[in-house]
């Protein structure tokens, strides 16, 4: 299949079904606890490696939508570096929530990875250069990030928070809260 329809073709159809049948419906998860432990076991029994990917997905976007951190960052570095060249998640948006919330270093660096492999391959905007910018910035290159972000305000001018984030990495300072 995959070689008739492109890469990864057949895999998604899989987990687009998994993620239909076996994960809970209601997906504005705020006022609920789902028992994680409990889905991904019996996802992983049922469908191995595809299935765990699809509960590490949703697992990251729970923990992003109810705001736990720690585990957001957790989920995050496990679903990209399982999933990273074939996401069906965007990966500036979520990279973005791991600049602004998550300070752990590992996490940091896997984000730093996949930001610069999607500004590389994907998403050449000046908003992904930002977000590969903070990211670099946070985890204290940040010469190279001076230099993405200038990219970025060369791609678009006449936007002052690109230049103020700028700015900033040159000061030395934070840009992050």
């Amino acid at each position: 299949m995959n070689t008739v329809l492109g890469e990864y073709v057949a895999e998604r159809k899989v987990m687009s079904i998994i993620n239909k049948e076996e994960i809970p419906a209601d997906t504005s998860w705020k006022d609920t606890n789902p028992n994680w432990d409990a889905i991904e076991s019996d996802i992983v029994s049922k469908y191995g490696a595809l299935g765990e990917e699809v509960v590490w997905g949703q697992r990251m976007i729970y923990y992003m939508e109810t705001e736990d951190w720690d585990n957001f960052g957790k989920y995050y570095a496990l679903y990209f570096e399982r999933a990273g060249r074939h996401s069906s998640y965007h990966i500036n948006n979520i990279s973005w929530s791991v600049f602004e919330h998550v300070a752990d270093p590992e996490v940091l660096k896997v984000a730093v990875k996949w930001m610069k492999y999607e500004t590389e391959t994907l998403n050449k905007t000046p908003e992904a250069l930002d977000t590969y910018a903070n990211l670099l910035h946070k985890v204290g290159k940040t010469n190279e990030a001076i230099k993405c972000q200038e990219k970025a305000v060369a791609m678009a001018p006449g936007n002052s928070s690109l230049q103020e984030t700028l700015e900033k990495m040159k000061r030395g300072e934070r840009t992050w809260k």
